[in-house]
Order: C-alpha cells, then sequence, then structure tokens
C-alpha cells in the first residue's frame, strides 16, 4: 500500500514535468503565465503529487503516535 501511494505521487509530478516538457521543446518556453492551458495541469499534477505525500505523512504521523 505504501509503494502505491509514492507511485502514484511520483507519477503525478512525472506528468506535471511531461507537460512542461512538452511545451518546451514545442513552444520554447518553461513556464507562460498568460498561456493557461498547459500551466493549469501542470501546475495540477504537482499539487496532487504534494497533497498525496502531504496526506500520507499526516496519516502517517497521526497512526504512530
Amino acid at each position: 500500500m505504501v509503494r502505491a501511494i509514492y507511485k502514484l505521487a511520483f507519477i503525478s509530478f512525472f506528468m506535471g514535468f511531461m507537460i512542461l516538457l512538452e511545451q518546451y521543446i514545442v513552444i520554447g518556453v518553461w513556464f507562460e503565465i498568460s498561456d493557461v492551458h498547459h500551466e493549469t495541469f501542470s501546475v495540477a499534477f504537482f499539487s496532487l503529487g504534494f497533497g498525496i505525500l502531504l496526506g500520507f505523512v499526516g496519516r502517517r504521523a497521526k497512526t504512530q503516535s
């Protein structure tokens, strides 16, 4: 179960990075605030990954206490 949670967080970070990499290759810019399409999805994936990790750490700390 623990490995599955880490894998899901890693996949979320990886997808966010791949979206920005595709934008850099095609458009030539990593992150452009005026463009809403790619940035929205990449920030959503990064936030999902952080949320998964923070939720897992919070739950794990609560069970160990």
